[in-house]
């Protein structure tokens, strides 16, 4: 608004986009690293079988 791009005030806040994007940040970790953890932990027998 300021540079002269926009007439008007650009919400960013509050967007069903940002809202998601939020979420997904910051529930990332919780899913990811379960996940990495129990792949850490799996034979390397099986690795090389698949």
């Amino acid at each position: 608004q300021y540079a002269g791009f926009t007439e008007s005030p650009v919400t960013f806040v509050y967007t069903d986009g940002l809202v998601l994007l939020g979420l997904v940040t910051n529930m990332l970790p919780f899913a990811v690293l379960p996940m990495y953890s129990s792949i850490e932990k799996l034979s390397k027998s099986l690795l090389e079988a698949s």
